[in-house]
């Protein structure tokens, strides 16, 4: 049977009140890791927290209200997690819920401008935010959740196809380089 142990490693999870990462944020903390959630929406992660605990007693967890389309304080969710912990990032898993559904044909810029910064853009700058730091201790990991459109389109999922097939592109380009 595989062994995971996730003591002393901090972990920052987005879009992490509900779904998949609300599930990875639970597995983690119960295998010991310091898990730092970001959602936009601070009810769901109150009660996200509040589940986990309700499991884990001692489980260190920092929650912290962040849209993923506000580019500009997605340097706040790191800084805030490393201030935190007092520990640099260890792992990080970049998670977005996906756009509407939407035709190309029907598609306004301000649609695509929102698509990028949430599916792709956000995930590309807080990668580049931890990577310095995990070159320095020579471990870490960047997890980057997209969906099935990224390999097959879907129609009517113009800004997922597009979005999510870029992040792949990101993801596999970064693995080569570091």
């Amino acid at each position: 049977m595989i062994s995971y142990n996730f003591t002393n490693k901090t972990v920052l999870i987005t879009a992490a009140s509900k779904g998949i990462g609300f599930e990875l944020a639970k597995q983690l903390v119960l295998l010991g890791a310091n898990v730092s959630m970001s959602s936009r929406n601070t009810k769901n992660l109150r009660k996200a927290k509040k589940i986990i605990m309700g499991l884990k007693k001692d489980a260190k967890i920092f929650t912290v209200k962040q849209d993923l389309e506000n580019l500009n304080s997605l340097k706040n969710i790191v800084t805030n997690t490393e201030k935190y912990f007092k520990s640099k990032i260890d792992i990080l898993i970049n998670n977005s819920g996906g756009p509407d559904p939407k035709l190309i044909i029907d598609t306004s810029n301000r649609d695509w401008e929102k698509a990028f910064n949430i599916n792709l853009k956000s995930a590309i700058y807080l990668s580049t935010y931890v990577i310095k730091n995990m070159r320095k201790k020579n471990w870490g990991r960047i997890v980057n959740l997209t969906s099935t459109t990224a390999k097959e389109p879907a129609k009517n999922m113009c800004l997922s196809n597009i979005t999510r097939s870029g992040l792949i592109s990101f993801s596999k380009t970064l693995s080569m380089e570091v």
